[in-house]
């Protein structure tokens, strides 16, 4: 108690417990809202405005019907249905946004392929018109992806990473920007 009652340590104390309260508080502030934008990735900010990865999982599941229809008519070793089941595969693998969107650019430029390749055969009448309803909503579903909120609410907390005092706590707290759904 005696060493409380020296001004200097007493200060130097009060001084330490509020810079270590306040790199606390900053560090868990800052996680808090980069666990909320990146939450906007899979859950979007609304019912109406879905994350990025429900419609990452429509392309997912659109590729799948794509690659039954062309199993009834293209054998199953032909280079451009695997090419497609393989970037369906790289899709359902990625973890980050990132690869993501590389994986699924990749998925959407297969299918097309093998939907123009489909689009040149004599098809059934309903595996014609699974054909161009399939490209039709993949088409649809990456101009979604494109307009999708994910990088405003990421670019928007990366530009308050880059601002004083938490540009100094993101670094001294080690939080991290978040990666953009891009190329």
């Amino acid at each position: 108690m005696q060493l409380l009652k020296q001004s200097k340590v007493a200060w130097t104390i009060t001084l330490a417990l509020i810079i270590v309260s306040s790199s606390l508080g900053a560090s868990l502030s800052l996680n808090h809202l980069r666990e909320d934008a990146a939450a906007t990735f899979i859950h979007g900010i609304s019912k109406s405005e879905p994350g990025v990865q429900y419609d990452l999982d429509w392309l997912v599941e659109l590729s799948t019907n794509l690659i039954v229809v062309a199993s009834r008519y293209i054998d199953d070793e032909d280079m451009e249905l695997v090419a497609v089941r393989e970037a369906k595969s790289k899709l359902e693998a990625a973890t980050s946004p990132k690869t993501k969107y590389d994986a699924a650019d990749r998925l959407v430029s297969q299918s097309t392929a093998l939907i123009y390749r489909l689009g040149q055969m004599e098809l059934e009448t309903r595996d014609a018109h699974y054909n161009k309803t399939i490209k039709a909503d993949i088409e649809s579903r990456w101009l979604i992806l494109g307009r999708n909120n994910y990088n405003q609410v990421a670019s928007e907390f990366n530009d308050v990473l880059k601002q004083f005092p938490a540009s100094m706590f993101s670094k001294l707290m080690s939080v991290k920007p978040l990666e953009l759904f891009t190329q």
